[in-house]
């Protein structure tokens, strides 16, 4: 497993950004090397793209799987444009897979892309997956609900006076569209630690999806013991790659 660290300019930030990447190479004398099934795995408020890195084992449970991983940084946007700051929502759904794909042999094909986050993380996840169900076929939602909080910034920092709940952002609809089978499936996986603060907007998530038939979205809720930590977020990012049911590499432990 190549862990490599991208430095690279955003034309969507218009600014340098930096980005950890995870690439399986255990077959790398392979003529023809396979385009790698990818995980983007988002960071939570006050983080950046090292802290899966740094306070997980994601690069052990990747390998096992042969799944590459690609953690970007969002600094405090709640992976939306900002109306002042910079375009987050723009850089992570269209920028980002571009530019990652250009560098390294990451797959296009939407069934071998999956994206998950903690916290706001988690919520930035379920607003990129409902949004764009073209390119996401499964989401792993961790301590978070579906719905924007705000809080972190002053709401009009990133929201300005737009209307939040439309377009991208209006994960609700978004999600009724896929429900609808007007726009491609997506499975969904939502967790929360029982001593977690955010345990009742999670909850609301929950209802959220369980009044659809259980084909539409696949869903998945697990809770059990923990709070707003990385004890937890270790544990059940265990659980959603368990979840997406990939293959192991044969002699890896």
């Amino acid at each position: 497993m190549a862990w490599i660290q991208a430095s690279y300019f955003s034309d969507a930030l218009e600014m340098c950004v930096n980005c950890n990447v995870l690439l399986p190479v255990s077959d790398y004398n392979r003529k023809d090397l396979p385009r790698r099934k990818t995980l983007w795995l988002l960071h939570g408020a006050f983080g950046n793209c090292d802290d899966w890195m740094r306070r997980t084992s994601i690069e052990r449970y990747a390998q096992k799987l042969n799944l590459a991983v690609v953690m970007p940084s969002a600094q405090l946007s709640s992976y939306m444009d900002m109306q002042h700051g910079g375009r987050f929502y723009t850089y992570i759904s269209q920028e980002l897979p571009g530019k990652m794909r250009a560098m390294f042999p990451l797959s296009e094909k939407r069934e071998d892309n999956y994206i998950a986050g903690l916290s706001m993380g988690g919520f930035g996840a379920m607003m990129l997956g409902m949004a764009n169900p073209e390119t996401y076929s499964a989401v792993g939602c961790l301590s978070s609900g579906i719905d924007y909080v705000g809080g972190i910034l002053p709401d009009r920092t990133v929201l300005g006076r737009v209307a939040y709940m439309q377009g991208y952002r209006d994960v609700r609809g978004n999600a009724l569209l896929i429900a609808r089978g007007e726009a491609p499936k997506v499975r969904v996986f939502m967790a929360v630690g029982q001593q977690d603060e955010l345990l009742p907007a999670a909850r609301v998530g929950q209802d959220f999806f369980r009044a659809f038939p259980t084909s539409a979205f696949d869903f998945t809720w697990q809770e059990g013991p923990g709070g707003h930590t990385w004890e937890f977020w270790d544990e059940y990012i265990q659980h959603f790659l368990l979840w997406l049911n990939l293959p192991e590499v044969p002699g890896l432990h």
